[in-house]
Parts: structure tokens; C-alpha cells; sequence
């Protein structure tokens, strides 16, 4: 059993001890043992829980933590004393069992201001149905369509209150997917004056990575990504733009550090 450098054992925290450093420190006075046992007792119950309920940092200051029985967090309150509460009561009236957040407040649950809610299951079991995003009485929403067997969205509805004036209304996204899994398809709405675009993408039959972008806006018909070419580590090297396949083109390229793998340069260059 691996130890540490004063004689306890790793891992130790909810089994007996039998080391000997730690059988020489029990020794001693009835006073001492005790009190020991005492301090073990409270490190080992903190080891169990692992819920840090104050943290302390030289930026941010003191933050607070609270938690229910299930060790989700239920509030956090920083160093200018603004609460955020977060509530896991799903609509029929019990706390959801995969511990997933359904409203998050400033200040307490109910009484405070919603800033964001959520729901689930109600299309497929474990998966988001909505998500919003409160500022006041105004509700920014994106609702899922519904779920493909591989638990992809089909479509989505992004809906804007009536407070953003022209731009209010609800929005339609919807894609398809190969059966790998990948994307093969958006469909992207008629937004101000933006006529609704389709959005076409192909893939390089041996790796598997995206390699061109097909463009249907307005009735015509554009490639406006030529090719892709990656890295051996499969990172994209040169990517190649245009209006059309007959069209001036320019080319993205990029390169990386050997060693770490971190984008080292960025180039664009045009056709001649």
C-alpha cells in the first residue's frame, strides 16, 4: 500500500490503518487518543460529503456554497453578497432524479428574479425539451422539435419576446444527419430581409472529416467551400473558399507547433 511521506496510508479515509506511523501516533495519553479519534471522525466526514461550502479567493473574495441531500448545489453567494438559487423541481412536483436544474434565480427560488428555466422529457426521456433566458416578464426561448433515433435534434425554435421590436417572432432551424451520426443538413430561416438558406455538407469518405460546404440561398445553388485538407493529427490545414467552382477562389492555411499542437500561424492567400 502505497504511503505518504508521514507514514499514512493513501485511500485510508473509511478502512482501519494498521501502518506503523500511524499506530505510534495513536499512542500516548487516554486524552490525546481521544482526541485524535475526534479530529479523524471530522476529517473523514468531510472526505465523505466533499462539498466545499466556502471558498476564499484572492480576486473574487468569499463565496458561499449551499447544497440539498442530493449534493446539488442549491445557492451560491458571492463577495458583493448577490445570490443565485437554483431550483431541480420538475412540474410534477419532485426533485428530478438526474439532478438537472429547471430554474435559476437572483436572490431565492420563487421570490427572486428568474433569470433562466428548463424543461425536460417531454419529447424523449433524458433529453432537453426547452431552455429560456429571462429579463423580466420577457422570455428568449429555444424549444427542441423533436429527437432523431440517435437523440439529435431534428429541428429547433428560437423564440423572441415582443420587447425586441421587428426582430420578435419565433424562428424554425431544422437539420439532417447521415447515419454515422454526422451532419448533413440545416435548414436556416427567413430572417428581416435573409431569405430562408440551405446548408449541404459532404465529407471525405476515408477519414470521415468534413470537407465541403454547398450553399441553396434564394433558389441558387453555391459551393462555397471547395475542400478541406487536415493534418495527419487531423486538425484543418488549408481550407479552400469560393462563390462558385468556377469562381476566383481564396485559400485559409493554417499551421501548428510540433510539440504542443498549438496554432502557430494563419494565412489567407487569393487566387491570381
Amino acid at each position: 500500500m502505497e504511503k505518504e511521506g508521514d507514514g499514512r496510508c493513501r485511500g485510508c479515509f473509511f478502512r482501519r490503518c494498521r501502518s506503523r506511523a500511524v499506530n505510534r501516533r495513536l499512542r500516548g495519553s487516554r486524552r490525546e487518543g481521544a482526541e485524535h479519534r475526534d479530529a479523524s471522525f471530522e476529517f473523514r466526514r468531510l472526505e465523505r460529503t466533499d462539498r466545499t461550502t466556502t471558498r476564499t479567493d484572492p480576486d473574487t473574495g468569499t463565496t458561499h456554497t449551499t447544497y440539498n441531500d442530493f449534493g446539488d448545489v442549491t445557492s451560491t453567494t458571492d463577495a458583493l453578497n448577490q445570490t443565485l438559487s437554483y431550483d431541480y423541481t420538475l412540474p410534477a412536483g419532485y426533485a428530478d432524479a438526474l439532478g438537472r436544474k429547471t430554474s435559476q434565480w437572483q436572490g431565492a427560488v420563487t421570490t427572486g428574479t428568474k433569470l433562466a428555466s428548463w424543461t425536460y422529457d417531454t419529447l424523449s426521456k433524458g433529453q432537453l425539451t426547452s431552455s429560456s433566458r429571462w429579463v423580466g416578464i420577457s422570455e428568449y426561448k429555444t424549444a427542441v422539435i423533436g429527437y432523431n433515433s440517435l437523440y439529435q435534434p431534428a429541428g429547433t425554435t428560437t423564440t423572441i419576446p415582443a420587447a425586441e421590436g421587428n426582430l420578435a417572432g419565433t424562428y424554425q432551424f431544422s437539420a439532417t444527419y447521415n447515419l454515422d451520426g454526422t451532419l448533413n443538413s440545416q435548414t436556416l430561416p427567413t430572417t428581416g430581409d435573409l431569405v430562408p438558406e440551405n446548408l449541404n455538407y459532404s465529407y471525405d469518405s476515408a477519414t470521415g472529416h468534413a470537407y465541403s460546404l454547398k450553399t441553396d440561398y434564394g433558389g441558387t445553388t453555391k459551393q462555397i467551400v471547395l475542400s478541406t485538407q487536415y493534418t495527419s493529427y487531423g486538425e484543418p490545414a488549408i481550407t479552400t473558399f469560393a462563390d462558385s467552382t468556377t469562381a476566383p477562389f481564396a485559400q485559409q492555411s493554417l499551421t501548428y507547433e510540433p510539440g504542443t499542437r498549438r496554432l502557430a500561424e494563419a494565412k489567407t492567400l487569393k487566387s491570381t
